[in-house]
Order: C-alpha cells, then sequence, then structure tokens
C-alpha cells in the first residue's frame, strides 16, 4: 500500500488548511496508508467534531514531540534568534525525521511554511506563495567573525527556503489569485484546485436580524474593524439587528489578548460572541442569519497579497445557507461574490454602512440576493475537491 503524508503545519488552529487536511486524510486514508502530520498535537476527537470527519484509519506525526525528542534545548536556544529565522530553522529536524517515515508521497497543505519534499514524489498544495522578507541578525551577534558566519548560513537557508517548491511534482491553488501570484513570485504554473467548502443547504425557517461573521480570533481577521463599524450604525441597534462573531480562540496569550480587547469593545453593544461550534451548530447559526460580513483585507495596499483574503470558505459557507454577503472587495472573494448580483463587495467603511442598510431597510432585496447567494457554482464544495485531489495523487504516484 502507498504511504502518503499531509504536512498541515498547525492542526489546531481550525482554519481553512486544517480542515482541508483533515478531509483529504479521510478520504485518501480509503485506498492508502495516510500520515497526517502536524507541528502540535491533534486532538482526535475535537477535530472530528468540528469537522464532521473520521481519522480513525489515519496515522498521525507531531513534529513538535520529534523537535523536543532529538533536540530537547532547542527551546531556549531558539529565543536567542528572531521569528523569521526561528520559522526556518524549525524545518531542518522535521525534514530529517520525514524522511524516515518513507513516504511515497509528500502533500504540502500549510501557508507562510515551506519544506523541501522529503519523499520521492510531492505536491504543494499552495494557499498562497509567501514572498521572502530579510531576516535581521541575531541581536547578539557582534563579533565580526560571528557575524560573518551567521550572515554565511542565513544566506545558505534562506536560498535552500527559496526554491522549497522546485522539489515538488505539482502545485496547485486554492484561487485564481493565489494561481497569479505562484506564476509572479515562483515562476511556475498552478493547477486552480477550489478550497473545499462545506456547502450548506438552505434551512426552511425565517431569518433573523443578525449580521454574521466566523473566523479565529485573529487581528488579520479584523473583527475590531467590524465591532467599530457596528458600533455607529444606531439604526441597527434600535431596529433589532445583532452581530453575531464565532470562531476559536488559538493557542496562546496574543490571541487571548486580541479577543478580550473584541469583548471589551463590544461592551454595550448587541454583539454575541460563539465559541468552539461543531459543524452542526454552525450550519444553524448560517441558517438562522441573513447578513454575512467578511473584512480580512481592509486596509491591506494591493503590493502586500500575502495579507488579503486568498479564497474565502466561511462567506462561501454563508452563502449556501442563504446568509448574503457584504465583504471586503480584494483577493480570492471577488471570485466568489458578485457585486451588485449575488452581494456586495466593498473597501470603505462608508460603503459596508451603505450597504448593510440597503438590505436592512429592504426585506425584499434582501430576499432577492438571498435567491441568488444560494446558486453556489459547484466547483466549490467539497466532493468536487476531494474528487479533484484524488485524481491528482494518482498521477503524480503513477508518474
Amino acid at each position: 500500500m502507498k504511504r502518503i503524508g499531509i504536512f498541515t503545519a498547525d492542526l489546531m488552529t481550525y482554519g481553512g488548511g486544517s480542515r482541508k487536511g483533515c478531509l483529504l486524510a479521510e478520504r485518501l486514508s480509503r485506498r492508502y496508508e495516510v500520515w497526517l502530520i502536524s507541528r502540535d498535537r491533534p486532538d482526535v476527537q475535537a477535530l472530528g467534531r468540528s469537522y464532521g470527519v473520521s481519522l480513525a484509519d489515519v496515522r498521525f506525526h507531531c513534529l513538535e514531540a520529534d523537535s523536543a525528542r532529538h533536540f530537547s534545548g532547542w527551546d531556549a536556544v531558539a529565543r536567542l534568534f528572531p521569528r523569521q529565522v526561528r520559522s526556518i530553522l524549525e524545518q531542518f529536524v522535521p525534514y530529517r525525521r520525514l524522511r524516515d517515515l518513507e513516504l511515497d508521497l509528500f502533500i504540502h497543505n500549510t501557508s507562510s511554511h515551506y519544506m523541501k519534499a522529503p519523499a520521492p514524489r510531492g505536491i504543494f498544495m499552495c494557499m498562497f506563495p509567501w514572498p521572502m522578507a530579510e531576516f535581521p541578525r541575531p541581536r547578539w551577534c557582534r563579533l565580526p567573525l560571528l557575524r560573518q558566519f551567521i550572515d554565511y548560513g542565513l544566506a545558505h537557508t534562506l536560498d535552500r527556503y527559496r526554491h522549497a517548491h522546485e522539489t515538488y511534482d505539482l502545485i496547485t491553488a486554492n484561487s485564481e489569485f493565489t494561481a497569479t501570484w505562484i506564476k509572479h513570485l515562483w515562476n511556475r504554473d498552478a493547477q486552480v484546485v477550489y478550497s473545499a467548502t462545506e456547502l450548506t443547504p438552505p434551512a426552511p425557517r425565517a431569518k433573523e436580524k443578525i449580521i454574521l461573521m466566523v473566523g479565529r480570533y485573529n487581528p488579520d481577521k479584523k473583527q475590531d474593524v467590524l465591532i467599530e463599524a457596528f458600533r455607529s450604525m444606531c439604526e441597527l441597534h434600535e431596529s433589532g439587528w445583532e452581530l453575531h462573531l464565532a470562531g476559536k480562540i488559538n493557542a496562546g496569550d496574543w490571541s487571548r489578548r486580541y479577543h478580550d480587547k473584541l469583548v471589551e469593545r463590544a461592551h454595550g453593544l448587541p454583539v454575541v460572541f460563539h465559541y468552539d461550534l461543531s459543524i452542526g451548530e454552525l450550519r444553524e447559526l448560517y441558517g438562522r442569519s441573513a447578513i454575512y460580513w467578511h473584512a480580512k483585507g481592509f486596509g491591506i495596499p494591493e503590493d502586500q497579497p500575502q495579507r488579503m483574503e486568498h479564497f474565502g470558505n466561511t462567506p462561501l459557507e454563508a452563502m449556501s445557507a442563504g446568509c448574503v454577503p457584504v465583504v471586503m472587495d480584494a483577493g480570492g472573494l471577488r471570485e466568489t461574490v458578485q457585486h451588485g448580483i449575488n452581494g456586495f463587495r466593498w473597501t470603505r467603511i462608508e460603503e459596508l454602512h451603505e450597504y448593510t442598510l440597503r438590505f436592512a431597510r429592504n426585506p425584499e432585496l434582501l430576499a432577492k440576493f438571498r435567491t441568488r447567494a444560494m446558486q453556489i457554482d459547484p466547483r466549490f464544495g467539497v466532493e468536487p475537491f476531494l474528487r479533484a485531489v484524488e485524481v491528482i495523487v494518482e498521477d503524480v504516484l503513477d508518474s
């Protein structure tokens, strides 16, 4: 039986990559021996509850445990280096350990983490080809000879890091937006395989006056921007509208601190927070909600595409449940939300106000857009994604 490794670095962050990796592992485990590889320790029951998958036939490999076992002093040494440098250095032990798994195929399914393919065959499922930054020297690096040694080491490391994608047989992109930047930054063609979106059948119930946003509590998601926008829309508060924010708090103090600031900002407003919803609970919330807000990419210049929404699963999930999108006009959202047809795209807060109030004041218009929003291109669903990847895996293994 062929052995396949699926690398999803931060499995327990519950992002789009985590979900995609679990869905893919479940499907491929029917035909192959599958290893789901991550930096963090997986909670199999929690993943199954969140994504509605069974991972009983999947094997797991935790890179964090490898690093601790093979370099027990790593944490103390790592703190001497800048964060960007650590993210590269942390790959060397994992790469060597993954070679020991003797995989036939390695599927890279992680954003902003590049690793050479530790297998004879490789598929890079690129979420975005993050541009390389210049990495600063450690502050303690002041002696001339030591500085020269560090500079040489970083240059050699960065060169290997930049060209890691060349060790993969095939690159897929999660959107046309991403594929364009792969060509621009890496000069490689990518096959577009849209991320797996859990399309929700519309519930046979009346919509409530709920504006919804779903996403991890992370500054990149701009929940703070949406709370402030909602604060200034007194007309919505007075007519009974609520803003609901659903997501997970990632491990680490930074995510908890950001979440706590959001709660403070929302004090006194009709804002409701939801945490760790199961797939059934999330579908129920989509079904109740009338409007979907999304702000990732707000305030980001066009020359920083890595900070925009590269595809956007949650707006599509919301649309399939009859929740009309009012989203940021950037990145992959331009491929799924047709402005003025099945939703609206905005660039200024004033436009977010205008489009939202237009729907709130005119239920007939909202109902018309709801009907159009539910007409989702089938390419965006889970099953088309899984079938497309199955074909790609078979072709690469047979090549």
